[in-house]
């Protein structure tokens, strides 16, 4: 964590002392980059990826693409694992004006790239495809991608995590914000509220990091950390213990039937998901919801993270290579598998393709594993399609792999002088309330 604050002060630092009106407009000017161009004359797509993180498949879709597209030519460039010395480098070509066409976004600060107006919005790529429009898309997820009204990185597909437990639990909340969670675990105080992050700062953690936004209003521009309802979530967390429990981690440690909501039983990934639950659980599942997230609190788990830069020279080619995800066949081949991955292992974002999934899940009876588990879970209906769907259309969060600056230098920093005991729960959320305020201030 603190390595990514690092990552994220030094990104800060490096662009704004070379890029006029920093911290303005988000339209700075960008030092042009020019094309290099191979010796069959065609223009060179410079790509760069860390620690080979790309797949056979797309190896394969590079090689054909490189064969058959008559104008351009993708290098790939591996940077390895080193991700402090990558973003230094990025950052001294974002000066000079020789950043890559296509990088692997995944460890990058790509929302302070963003802002500062240096990558291509993907919404300009669809809007100007003639085969495509955003329509074709499912808006929520899109939209909970965005980053001040724009798309940045490729995003192809996604699975959703959510809390999901027996119904019979689920039925003795009244709603899903921390105090109803909070409420629960104080009606059992024989169990467990999650079988992980059974400790102060991560307990914490699950109640704030896709929650803590519901402390402000964007639209007013003002927060409350300093009311009861964060105070009590501070008190809370901090009567559990300041180290992991590992033995509790363990889904099959006859203890975990003590957990009220066990957090490996989270992620849906295909039509399937609910029935499975429901042969774990022995009765029908609910879905929940993370505490105070927005929408159904369901988090969206997106794929693809390539990032295109606005002064890339190559752009219309860049596009060539990349719109291919966004086209029927690739979309329907996240549902239907092939050599390279597993069927349903996540949902296309394209409504053709859901609609698709959904129709194979009617079709096709889905076994788990075969050979292992033999136990298969038959057809759906188009009520099991359904419950699947609405959690989909209900979700508004995305799951943050690079931290954010609000929520990772201020509130978790904040709260660790809490759970070590140097300042009280009042203390600790009237200071929160002030730095997060000035920083809404200083931000509007």
């Amino acid at each position: 964590m603190m390595l990514k604050r690092i990552f994220s002060a030094v990104t800060e630092a490096a662009i704004c002392l070379t890029i006029s009106s920093c911290g303005g407009s988000g339209n700075e000017q960008v030092p042009e980059n020019t094309a290099e161009t191979t010796a069959e004359g065609k223009k060179t797509i410079n790509m760069t990826v860390m620690g080979k993180s790309i797949d056979t498949d797309f190896q394969l879709r590079i090689a054909e693409f490189n064969r058959t597209s008559e104008g351009y030519e993708i290098k790939v460039t591996d940077r390895g694992t080193d991700f402090s010395n990558v973003i230094d480098k990025l950052n001294l070509e974002i000066i000079s004006g020789t950043t890559p066409d296509i990088v692997d976004g995944f460890f990058l600060p790509v929302e302070s790239y963003a802002e500062k107006g240096l990558l291509a919005d993907y919404y300009d790529f669809i809007d100007n495809d003639p085969e495509m429009c955003r329509e074709d898309f499912l808006e929520n997820i899109f939209k909970a991608c965005e980053i001040n009204g724009g798309l940045y990185e490729n995003i192809t597909s996604f699975s959703i995590h959510t809390l999901i437990d027996r119904k019979s639990i689920a039925d003795e909340m009244q709603g899903r914000t921390s105090d109803d969670f909070i409420d629960l675990a104080e009606r059992h105080p024989d169990k467990m509220l999650f079988n992980i992050q059974m400790y102060s700062h991560g307990l914490f953690d699950g109640f704030m990091r896709n929650g803590w936004q519901s402390f402000v209003d964007r639209e007013t521009g003002k927060c409350d950390f300093n009311s009861e309802r964060f105070i009590r979530i501070l008190e809370f967390c901090s009567t559990f213990p300041d180290t992991f429990n590992y033995t509790m981690s363990d889904p099959n440690n006859e203890q975990s039937e003590q957990v009220l909501f066990n957090t490996d039983h989270n992620q849906i990934h295909n039509f399937y998901s609910l029935r499975k639950l429901e042969r774990i659980f022995g009765e029908p599942p609910a879905v929940v919801g993370f505490p105070d997230a927005e929408g159904n609190g369901a988090i969206i788990r997106a794929n693809g993270s390539y990032i295109v830069f606005e002064n890339s020279p190559v752009k219309e080619g860049v596009w060539e290579f990349l719109r291919t995800d966004y086209l029927d066949e690739q979309q329907n081949r996240i549902v239907t598998g092939d050599e390279y991955h597993t069927a349903g292992g996540s949902f296309p974002v394209r409504r053709s393709a859901i609609e698709f999934a959904m129709e194979e899940a009617k079709r096709e009876v889905h076994q788990d594993y075969p050979g292992e588990y033999p136990d298969d879970f038959g057809t759906n209906t188009d009520e099991d399609n359904q419950k699947i769907l609405d959690i989909i259309n209900g979700a508004a969060c995305r799951f943050q792999i690079t931290e954010n600056f609000v929520y990772d230098t201020i509130i978790t920093e904040e709260a660790g002088t809490y759970f070590s005991g140097q300042k009280s729960a009042k203390e600790t959320a009237e200071i929160i309330q002030n730095r997060v305020q000035n920083y809404l201030d200083e931000n509007r």
